[in-house]
């Protein structure tokens, strides 16, 4: 079984590294210190958890939760607050948080909390649906996208969209491409990426009104999901 992967919004660096050095070593932890990186970082993790602090730098905490609601994160949300403001809270709760935790907070709190929510929900079934629908699958090699019917990938298209999808909203330069795909291996020739790309566009893109794979000249390509 693999970790947990917690994504949490935080300003504050000593949040940041105390969380870092108690949660248990089952949970893998993403820190952003801005809600835009943050949202982008949950887009490309998939995290089982979130963790958002009320006053992440970048855009009002109430409106990264009502962002991250309607591109149809499933993932329990946290927030952290020093705002014991009732109002306050139930907005966060009608919005759809899980949880709303008071500033400064005890770290067995919320180990605690991560727990229940462990034992009462299937949480590594917990799927991140983008406005797109966009949905990877590996057992046989496809994605859907748009509410499409499946679309079948060969190995190689399969793997690109992969590291696209993993790094989405991000330029990727065909280097690191490469490196996933073939790791130590000979790359079969220079333009080989670019090629590959071509046949992916054929299939994920060409069909659909929306380009989602971009081009960066001279840098790389870039998954646009949002």
């Amino acid at each position: 079984m693999g970790k947990l992967k917690i994504v949490l919004l935080e300003s504050n660096s000593s949040v940041r590294k105390t969380l870092n050095l108690t949660l248990p070593p089952k949970y893998k932890l993403y820190f952003e210190n801005d809600a835009i990186s943050g949202i982008k970082r949950i887009i490309s993790v998939n995290p089982q958890f979130i963790i958002l602090d009320l006053n992440i730098s970048g855009l009002p905490g109430l409106q990264v939760l009502e962002k991250l609601k309607q591109i149809g994160v499933k993932a329990p949300i946290f927030i952290l607050s020093s705002s014991s403001d009732l109002k306050l809270k139930l907005a966060f709760y009608k919005l759809g948080a899980y949880d709303y935790i008071l500033k400064p907070f005890s770290v067995g709190e919320l180990k605690a909390k991560l727990n229940i929510v462990e034992q009462n929900l299937n949480i590594l079934d917990i799927n991140l649906e983008l406005t797109r629908n966009f949905v990877l699958n590996k057992e046989n090699l496809s994605v859907i996208r748009d509410n499409s019917k499946e679309i079948s990938l060969r190995n190689i298209e399969f793997k690109i969209l992969e590291y696209l999808y993993e790094n989405a909203g991000q330029i990727v330069s065909r280097q690191k491409i490469s490196q996933f795909i073939w790791e130590n291996e000979n790359i079969p020739w220079s333009n080989s990426i670019d090629v590959h790309i071509k046949y992916l566009r054929d299939k994920v893109d060409k069909p659909f009104q929306d380009k989602i794979i971009s081009t960066v000249h001279g840098q790389g390509y870039r998954l646009e999901l949002n």
